[in-house]
């Protein structure tokens, strides 16, 4: 991720090594991280991600596909016992680019 020229973050998304799962590892250079796995559940015929970071809140949320993106619902719980419920669009990026 860039602010202008100046890489702020980045992110490492790789398979898992059955296939069945998509892991995210994301750093920002001030030292916040985060790791997200993220799958299709074949029950709730969506997809669904946890997530969890260096702060201590725990994300759980499930989309659904649209057109060239999906939305995301669900909630996080941070450290302190606050619950924020999120909704978050994902929008498919045009191959090779980069955030």
């Amino acid at each position: 991720m860039r602010d202008g020229d100046q890489v702020v973050a980045e992110s490492v998304i790789e398979r898992s090594r059955e296939g069945c799962a998509v892991i995210e590892h994301y750093r920002e250079r001030d030292g916040y991280s985060g790791t997200s796995i993220n799958f299709s559940d074949p029950v709730l015929h969506r997809w669904r991600q946890s997530w969890d970071d260096t702060t201590g809140s725990v994300g759980e949320f499930v989309g659904e596909p649209g057109e060239g993106s999906m939305a995301f619902t669900g909630e996080t719980h941070r450290a302190d016992g606050k619950r924020i419920l999120r909704r978050r669009p994902w929008k498919r990026a045009s191959a090779g680019a980069r955030a």
